[in-house]
């Protein structure tokens, strides 16, 4: 009897603990949990370890994020606690990779556009896809020169080809490089 009693109380004991320190919840994966007594304006995040798998998929992760995550699979965790700093900087990480993913995805097709009609002796369409590709890649904040710099030099030999020197030094000269 007196075993019963004390299981009973232990439950109760612990419901209350759970309830008593129960988060607010902002999104589906977000969760705010401030310090009691805590006057910082820095709160600390509980982020899903699937939403941390997601930035480590894209390869944008720090070393502290990393251990948290191994240390939350190799502990059955499903949340990790990270600093509202820290998920702001892995976000605006991951905005910089995608815009990098769709400016090369968009690169990369002006280019087999451009590589095709040149091996198909259309050199005119060849010289304006070049033209435009080397246009849209240099005034991307995501790419450098050398994800175009080999179109940079097939733009050069169909200008060659087409007797069009003139119009391609007064057009690379247009471009400024760091």
């Amino acid at each position: 009897m007196v075993a019963f009693i004390l299981i009973a109380l232990a439950i109760a004991v612990i419901i209350a603990l759970i309830f008593w320190n129960k988060p607010k919840k902002i999104s589906d994966s977000v969760i705010v949990k401030e310090a009691p007594g805590s006057s910082s304006p820095s709160k600390n995040i509980r982020i899903s370890v699937k939403d941390m798998e997601a930035f480590h998929s894209k390869g944008i992760y720090d070393n502290v994020s990393f251990n948290d995550v191994e240390s939350a699979l190799l502990n059955a965790d499903k949340y990790i606690n990270i600093s509202e700093e820290r998920l702001s900087m892995l976000e605006s990480r991951l905005k910089q990779r995608n815009g990098f993913d769709n400016d090369f995805a968009r690169l990369s097709s002006m280019k087999s556009l451009a590589r095709s009609y040149e091996e198909k002796k259309q050199l005119n369409e060849a010289y304006d896809a070049y033209k435009s590709l080397i246009s849209f890649a240099h005034q991307s904040p995501y790419l450098r020169i050398n994800n175009y710099a080999h179109d940079m030099n097939r733009f050069r030999i169909v200008s060659n080809k087409l007797k069009r020197k003139e119009e391609y030094d007064k057009f690379m000269s247009t471009l400024k490089f760091d």
